[in-house]
């Protein structure tokens, strides 16, 4: 059961929200993005409605402060892409339930959820993902990292273009990439999919025209430049060729509950910790949001029975910290987080389900992580970062 501490706060509720709707039906405030995003005020939320027919909201800048833009239906509700600058430290930028197109994120904290995007970051940017699909371009990886950026994603797919579904009659291939690229930075994935492209090339025919293709070669799964990595999860996929490129000065670490992989560097290793799974779910809206109206369950896989647990939730930006060897896995949220003290069952497992309503916070993302003691090895294991956002 959850105790009584972690429910006696203040509720967080939202102001009510800009709404955005091309069709301009009744509450709507504007009919495109760029203007409500430039009107909108530190910490306001923008409601983006889907529109009637195929319609893609313009693409919109901004810099210096935190917003939340909500998505109505990430299928059906699109927008063609985003530029986020220097959101002020301790404060986070949340897009959610969009098909977002390009996303550039420099210099800032950013929640995604539940959106499909190409996503790259600079100069130090921070993004918590889940439940995301994220596409390349030619030459261009459907996530890049550099300038000590740190990701962490869980329970998305990242997938670079495979030359192979693209023809022409100019006899001009198709250059692909990695499904992720780092440069000095950091790449956290849990029950994630990274899928390498595929690279193609033609040559003339003959004189009566028409395409041959010349070459074909695989691109690397993930590749990394003086960065490091830790995979985890049961479902996680990377493939490529090789699954994992590393330079000599990066490092990577991939758990013993990860399915086969390819060739991989010699600078990842593997060992046969399994780290925990944590997730928190419910009845869930087209855009992603859990609804407060049913119950809310929050389970956990430790694979160490009888083991106590602590889960932690919080609001703030998470930053991935290192505390091995106290520590095996980042530790992600402050210790200002609101804290559930449980023990696992005889199969490892906790689970809990609790009315919606008590849930304290609507309309800001929310994350979770959670530790399991290893009394045996004396150390904590680290879950995963779940996040996800509430709604009434």
């Amino acid at each position: 059961m959850f105790p009584a501490s972690l429910f006696s706060l203040v509720l967080t509720v939202p102001q009510s929200p800009w709404v955005v709707d091309r069709d301009g039906r009744p509450g709507t405030n504007f009919s495109d993005l760029p203007a409500a995003v430039a009107a909108a005020a530190p910490g306001d939320t923008i409601l983006v409605r889907a529109p009637s027919g195929y319609f893609s909201y313009s693409a919109f800048t901004v810099s210096g402060k935190a917003l939340t833009i909500r998505g109505e239906d990430r299928t059906r509700t699109s927008c063609s892409g985003a530029t986020i600058n220097a959101v002020p430290s301790g404060s986070v930028f949340t897009l959610e339930g969009m098909a977002m197109g390009s996303v550039a994120i420099d210099s800032s904290n950013v929640a995604i959820a539940s959106c499909g995007l190409n996503l790259s970051m600079t100069n130090g940017s921070q993004v918590a993902m889940a439940g995301c699909s994220c596409g390349g371009y030619q030459y261009v990886s459907p996530a890049h990292l550099s300038s000590g950026s740190t990701l962490v994603a869980t329970r998305s797919r990242f997938e670079a273009l495979d030359g192979r579904n693209y023809t022409n009659s100019n006899c001009i291939g198709y250059g692909s990439s990695s499904a992720i690229t780092a440069v000095d930075s950091h790449v956290i994935l849990y029950d994630c999919w990274a899928v390498g492209g595929w690279s193609l090339s033609y040559m003339p025919a003959g004189p009566f025209g028409g395409c041959l293709w010349s070459s074909l070669w695989p691109m690397a799964g993930i590749e990394l430049f003086r960065s490091t990595l830790r995979v985890a999860g049961a479902a996680t996929n990377i493939s490529g060729s090789p699954s994992i490129s590393a330079d000599a000065a990066s490092q990577g670490t991939v758990h013993g509950n990860v399915g086969p992989l390819g060739s991989v560097s010699p600078q990842i290793v593997r060992i046969a910790a399994v780290l925990p799974d944590l997730r928190v779910g419910g009845s869930t809206l087209l855009n992603g949001e859990i609804l407060t109206t049913s119950p809310v369950t929050v389970t956990l896989n430790g694979a160490i029975p009888g083991a106590p647990v602590l889960i932690a939730f919080a609001t703030t930006p998470p930053v991935a910290t290192g505390l091995a060897p106290l520590a095996l896995g980042e530790v992600m949220l402050p210790v200002s987080s609101y804290f559930l003290a449980a023990t696992l069952d005889g199969a490892g497992q906790f689970a809990v389900t609790i009315p919606g309503i008590l849930v304290p916070w609507l309309g800001i993302p929310v994350f979770g992580q959670a530790a399991v003691l290893d009394a045996a090895a004396g150390q904590f294991l680290m879950s995963n970062l779940d996040l996800r956002l509430f709604t009434n």
